[in-house]
């Protein structure tokens, strides 16, 4: 007896005016979010600026928070795709050209998201979808760091931890650079970090 094939379990395709329902839905809560920080933002705020109603917002998100967590899940797929691109990490100057080329890349992806970052960074909490998102992409930079450190002249210890530190540099740099904590041109901020950087990686031996 023939058995019948098992009905397909693939999502359904969203028509093209969910998705664009959807990006217009996230664009005005990270505008909401931006200007208003996580706590003060309403539901209100987002179907104000997306110009829809409430009725269509609950029919993609069932809550703020849902939405929040979209947002975040987006930008860490940005910056996980940026980490896909980390170049080699040797000694000598081309592969520090090469590196201070992607820290350029990193402080514009963190600059573009930056309002929506420092209302992440506000809320955060180590077992919160926030906070567990923000562990995985730091380890995701660290581990792409670590896998890109190559060369007889490299530091040996745990690359990982140190890949670690080096992505918590990166990231505080940019943090108080957009916050104003910090006042320093792009090209100046790049370079002190690729040095800080290749110099963990390739000590100068005397």
């Amino acid at each position: 007896m023939t058995q019948k094939a098992p009905p397909s379990r693939s999502a359904p395709q969203k028509s093209s005016r969910s998705v664009a329902t959807t990006h217009r839905l996230l664009a005005a809560a990270e505008a909401s979010f931006g200007a208003r920080g996580y706590h003060a933002t309403r539901v209100d705020d987002i179907v104000e600026r997306a110009g829809t109603s409430h009725g269509t917002f609950y029919r993609y998100f069932p809550s703020k928070d849902a939405a929040f967590t979209a947002l975040l899940e987006q930008i860490a797929d940005e910056f996980a795709g940026l980490a896909e691109r980390l170049p080699a990490l040797a000694p000598g100057p081309a592969s520090r050209q090469e590196l201070i080329e992607w820290l350029t890349s990193f402080i514009e992806l963190y600059r573009t998201h930056w309002p929506l970052l420092r209302s992440w960074i506000e809320t955060e909490q180590r077992d919160d979808p926030a906070g567990e998102l923000a562990t995985d992409l730091i380890n995701t930079l660290a581990g792409a760091m670590a896998g890109r450190v190559t060369g007889r002249r490299a530091r040996q210890p745990d690359r990982q931890l140190g890949s670690v530190i080096l992505v918590g540099l990166i990231d505080r740099l940019a943090y108080y650079c957009e916050s104003g904590q910090a006042d320093a041109e792009d090209a100046a901020v790049t370079s002190t970090l690729a040095d800080a950087i290749m110099s963990a990686w390739f000590p100068v031996r005397v």
